[in-house]
Parts: C-alpha cells; structure tokens; sequence
C-alpha cells in the first residue's frame, strides 16, 4: 500500500508539472497575451536562438572563406562548428531528456553519463553524414528530400524515448536488484556503471535522428565542393553537443545524490527514495517522450 500510494504521489506531480510545462509548448496550452511581457526562460531561449542564427552565420561565411583559399578559414570553421553545437544543445532536445531521466532514475556515474554523451553525439553526427552522403552523393536524390527524411527519423528516434521509459519504469516497479535496476547502492563505493543493453538503446534512440543543423551544414558544403571540410565541421559540432548535454547532465547526477545524502545509505527510506527517483525519472521519459511524439507528428515535415 506504501508502495502505491507514493507511485500515485510522483505520477500525480509529474502530471501536475507536464501539464504546466505544456503551456510553453505549441499546440499544447494557450497562447500567452500579446501584451504580456516574456518570462525569463523565454529570453534566455531567445537569446540562444539568437547566438545560433549569429554562428549559423558565421559558418556560412567561413566556408566561402575555405572555399576561397583563405589561410586558418579550416580551424576557424571547426571552432565555430564546435561552438555552434553547444548553442544547439542547450536549446530543446531529446537527447537531454533521455540521458537526463536515464541519469536522475539510476544514479549513474558522472564518467559513464558523459561517455553517453559523446557516443550519441557522434552518432548523431554519423547519422547526418550517412544520410546525407548516401541519398545525395550515392542514390543522387534531391536535398529537399534528403531535409524530408530527417523528419521519419526523428519520428522514430522520439518513439523509442517512452518505450525506452515504460522499460525503466517496469523495472522501477518490480524493485528489481542490480545496476539496471536504477538502485541507490554504489558498487565498491563508486556509482554504478550505465549497463551496456540500456547504454546502447540510448545510443540508438538518440543517435538515430540526424542533427538538422549537421544536414543542412553537410548539404551547403556539398554544393560548394567542400564535402569532407562539413564532415570535419560536423564532428566538431557533435563535440560541442557532448560538452552541452553532458553537462547539463551533471545537474540531476548531483540533485540525486544530494538527496540521497540526507538518509542513510543502508536505512529503509535510502531505498524507498531511490525507487521514487527510478519511478519518476522513467514517468517523466514516458510522458515528455510522448508528448514530443504527438508533437512531431501534428506538425508534419517542416521542409
């Protein structure tokens, strides 16, 4: 009866919070008034946009300069890349509610959530340059088509996110043992290692849908003659992601842990509040994970 009560509990915030998180999103809540001023999260997500549109850019301008011959344009081009990547991270993204959710339900170490990082990363930036190269350099399909296929990727890779959460929750539910099982105990006093079956669905569920900003980058450079220069840039630009969502990540790692300190580690409510951590990491994967299904596919192919 415990048990259920404080599943009804968690699931019940959750709800509370979807709910008010979905006043920000399109199609999900009303509209605010005209006349309101915007909130702070508003400006500092107008502001990213911003610096994105600068570096975007910036990039572009770069890559004349490659083209041209003109001397550090390369090392010039991958900075701004990298940067451009930790711009596009920090704005709205799947990949950090998976690693994020994944990291507050187990308690993961802080060097297996990073290594996370960078393999979907860099998935994510071989996934833009094997599409790219494959439908346009080898089956010569248009670039419009190619910017298409991006959206049936991204559906799938946003319909793996609650599958990969309704996983984590039936385990959160059944208290299983072990370090898949998103306990609080630490193995030899480390946190516990991510599991390689949970490490790699990760990988695929974010690494699956290529980065836009990689394609529509990967596409340019193609039509400039410059291919393995937007490869380069493209690599670049999946690091500057990591640095981003991994340390972003670093913030439900540390809420967790510093939770957990308040009980005693071997005590009766150490556990219960690990399994409410599990219970409600995977919840919030499930819910937001849905929510960016039914918005991805109301919404259409943007290209």
């Amino acid at each position: 009866m415990h048990r259920l009560l404080t599943i009804a509990a968690v699931l019940s915030l959750l709800g509370i919070g979807a709910a008010a998180w979905a006043q920000g999103l399109p199609g999900l809540g009303p509209l605010p008034e005209p006349q309101s001023a915007p909130g702070l999260l508003a400006q500092a997500y107008g502001w990213i946009l911003m610096q994105q549109a600068e570096l975007h850019r910036e990039l572009v301008s770069l890559m004349r300069a490659l083209k041209e011959g003109a001397p550090g344009a390369l090392f010039a081009l991958i900075g701004g890349a990298f940067l451009y990547g930790l711009f596009h991270a920090i704005g709205p993204g799947h990949g950090k509610i998976v690693i994020s959710a994944y990291a507050f339900a187990s308690g993961s170490a802080i060097r297996s959530s990073f290594l996370l990082t960078l393999v979907s990363s860099l998935a994510q930036a071989m996934s833009a340059i094997l599409l790219v190269g494959g439908l346009v350099m080898v089956l010569g399909l248009g670039r419009l088509s190619t910017l298409r296929d991006v959206y049936w990727l991204e559906l799938v890779s946003y319909s793996l996110i609650p599958l990969l959460g309704l996983a984590m929750l039936v385990r959160a539910l059944r208290g299983k043992r072990g370090c898949c099982a998103g306990h609080a105990h630490r193995h030899r006093g480390e946190a516990p290692a991510i599991p390689k079956q949970d490490f790699w669905a990760m990988v695929l569920s974010i690494g699956i849908r290529p980065c836009s900003g990689a394609v529509i980058l990967l596409l340019f450079t193609m039509g400039q003659g410059l291919f393995m220069a937007g490869v380069t840039a493209t690599l670049a630009m999946a690091m500057g992601t990591a640095f981003a969502v991994g340390s972003l990540a670093l913030i439900p790692i540390v809420t967790r842990r510093g939770l957990l300190s308040a009980t005693a580690r071997d005590g009766v409510w150490h556990a219960r509040l690990g399994q409410v951590f599990a219970v409600t990491g995977a919840t919030a994967a499930v819910v937001i994970g849905s929510m960016m299904v039914w918005l991805a596919a109301q919404s259409g192919p943007t290209y």
